[in-house]
């Protein structure tokens, strides 16, 4: 037994305290620069976690932003069709225009006295005829023109049903 207890007793025996020493100096030093490490993760996390805020936030803007640049698309469809629209009006007006211009001048032309003209009654018909027959087609070619646009933003037909309506008119006679 009394050996038992003398080996007990050695065993809690440094056998060498200078390295002991060592080793604890070692761990102190080992576990200084941890607590640095953690403070300084630390510190990033809290930089990162703020950087990731402020990310959300300017996600945020940037879609709302998007929405606007949507809704500002739409609203800009929209006027560019009321604009196309009034390209059509503003043309079929002028069309207008341009036939009541040249329907006075025909008149004009009818009422001039026959003194004025030494032509005979035939030659002056056939000559009526062929001004009336070109400025049905100049007319149908012009109204051919601006509606074709016409059609294609209303969707009524084709430029080419356009073109058949107007070579109808021009050969029918209106």
């Amino acid at each position: 037994m009394a050996t038992d207890s003398i080996s007990r007793t050695r065993s809690r025996i440094v056998q060498s305290p200078e390295r002991i020493k060592r080793v604890i100096v070692t761990m102190t030093t080992t576990a200084i620069e941890d607590k640095r490490t953690v403070t300084l993760h630390e510190g990033k996390a809290r930089d990162l976690q703020a950087k990731i805020t402020a990310l959300f936030n300017i996600e945020k803007d940037i879609r709302s932003c998007v929405e606007q640049l949507e809704t500002s698309q739409k609203e800009l469809a929209h006027l560019k069709d009321q604009l196309d629209g009034k390209k059509i009006e503003r043309s079929e007006l002028q069309l207008k225009q341009d036939v009541r211009c040249h329907t006075p001048l025909s008149l004009t032309l009818r009422l001039i006295p026959s003194q004025a003209r030494p032509q005979t009654t035939p030659q002056r018909t056939r000559k009526t005829r062929a001004r009336t027959e070109a400025c049905r087609g100049q007319t149908a070619r012009v109204t051919a023109d601006h509606r074709a646009p016409a059609e294609g933003v209303r969707g009524d037909g084709t430029g080419e049903e356009g073109q058949r309506r107007a070579d109808g008119e021009a050969e029918g006679g209106g």
